[in-house]
């Protein structure tokens, strides 16, 4: 008999974990287990995975803002979601749905109804590491600890989040399985340059170096230092043509923002490449300049494609991104350091190629999806 596996997310839009739980339950062993996800929304995720035969389930109740009376009516519809289903497996991610799916798991272990399911939670970067007020983070904290209590075993994708766990979860639920890519086709400079670059209309080739960067337009992703760091290199006069791959909440602003620095000419938007990844040669440095990460697949897909990579000491990203060994890290926030890394790579063409190889070798080695779905099975046959 298949292992049911339930997925539950809070929204179905396209950002790193929905691409986990999209892997993992494409990924699966089908004469195995039975994968089904339910998610707030009718975004993306649900259209990739209806695309590959796996079924969804919309949670009405879902949106990422706190409201209270919807969170009750979320962990209703939840629990009659688990009454339905009868999964062997509740697979949790992101916060609210770690919080409010963990709740209703714990009601429904105690109706008559219950299959003694196991509860699992992903971390995909904890809340309280955001940049946000202190008492925010305390009560992320609180809210972090108290859904612990209903989930039986918190995978953690970087060791900083496993290290923070170990403050208000017992080390036994604790799993480190950090995330993990399939080898992919890419195509060449001068494909993937005429692909990218024809997407914002431009015909001619770029003058200088082409930097990269493919991210959620959040806050969190540290956008407006990317372009702190491109406006300190247009005054330096150093020639580059930066792409910027992405959609989100912000993608006004940002637009707003490159027109003020007068950076129309040198910034070219792309909402959304289908299979970005396989665009990667167009770039000649990657960079990723978030405030606060779990552990990124942009990251990890420049770094197997032979990008030298640029990114923020947070989250998981020193986990894969070692100084001068597979990249260049700088502090999240600083403009000025992204400035200096860029300018770093671009005089050095020798320490450019020595970490591209450097970074391939690592993710082959450390961060294959293999390696994530073999922990993860291992995971879902633990006992409560």
């Amino acid at each position: 008999m298949k292992k049911k596996i339930l997925f539950v997310i809070t929204k179905s839009n396209w950002g790193g974990a929905q691409r986990y739980v999209y892997d993992i339950a494409t990924n699966l062993p089908k004469d195995e287990y039975e994968p089904v996800v339910a998610a707030g929304g009718d975004d993306i995720l649900f259209k990739k995975l209806t695309e590959a035969g796996i079924r969804t389930i919309a949670v009405k109740s879902f949106e990422r803002d706190i409201h209270i009376t919807k969170e009750f009516r979320a962990a209703r519809e939840i629990l009659s979601l688990y009454t339905q289903e009868r999964p062997s497996v509740i697979h949790l991610n992101s916060s609210k749905a770690g919080g409010i799916g963990a709740a209703a798991a714990w009601i429904y272990k105690r109706t008559p109804e219950n299959t003694h399911p196991l509860v699992v939670f992903t971390a995909h970067g904890w809340g309280f590491h955001e940049p946000r007020p202190f008492i925010s983070k305390i009560a992320i904290f609180l809210a972090s600890f108290f859904a612990s209590l209903f989930q039986d075993i918190v995978i953690c994708i970087t060791k900083k989040d496993a290290r923070a766990a170990q403050y208000f979860i017992p080390k036994r639920k604790i799993a480190i399985v950090p995330n993990g890519i399939r080898e992919f086709p890419v195509y060449t400079r001068e494909e993937s340059r005429r692909a990218l670059l024809g997407k914002t209309g431009i015909s001619h080739a770029p003058k200088g170096a082409v930097i990269g960067t493919i991210a959620e337009l959040t806050k969190n992703k540290g956008y407006r230092y990317l372009l702190e760091a491109l406006s300190l290199l247009r005054g330096e006069g150093i020639q580059f043509h930066a792409v910027w791959i992405g959609d989100g909440e912000l993608r006004d602003t940002l637009a707003r923002e490159i027109a003020h620095r007068n950076l129309q000419t040198y910034i070219s938007q792309i909402a959304y490449v289908k299979d970005a990844a396989r665009y990667l040669a167009a770039f000649d440095i990657f960079v990723l300049p978030s405030l606060k990460e779990g552990l990124p697949y942009t990251i990890l897909e420049a770094m197997a494609a032979g990008i030298p990579v640029i990114g923020t000491r947070v989250g998981g990203i020193p986990d894969c991104v070692r100084p001068g060994v597979s990249g260049v890290l700088v502090s999240p926030g600083s403009g000025a350091e992204i400035a200096d890394a860029i300018k770093l790579l671009l005089s050095n063409e020798t320490l450019q190629k020595s970490l591209a190889k450097r970074a391939k070798n690592v993710v082959q080695q450390l961060y294959t999806l293999d390696r994530m779905i073999h922990a993860t099975k291992q995971i879902y046959a633990a006992k409560t």
